[in-house]
């Protein structure tokens, strides 16, 4: 029932509500993507796609994210088309 919320320039916030609030209130902007069930992505902060260990995303702020098997062609075809 908590969310952390990570930046470039903050340390990580901790928010009381959920990850779908987040989701539902950021649905209609293009840019946020959920590559995995337990996380949603800025697209403009992604530094690299790893094919490695099942892919994942690297982040400008060095955090890695996890792309669910399902998601993963979805997210490449996202990708390919910024």
């Amino acid at each position: 029932m908590y969310t952390k919320i990570a930046t470039n320039t903050e340390p990580e916030i901790l928010i009381s509500k959920p990850l779908k609030h987040f989701v539902e209130l950021l649905q209609n902007i293009p840019i946020f993507y959920k590559p995995h069930r337990s996380y949603l992505v800025n697209l403009k902060y992604i530094k690299r796609y790893v094919k490695s260990d099942g892919g994942y995303i690297l982040l400008d702020n060095g955090k890695t994210v996890s792309i669910s098997k399902e998601k993963r062609e979805e997210f490449l075809e996202i990708v390919s088309s910024l």
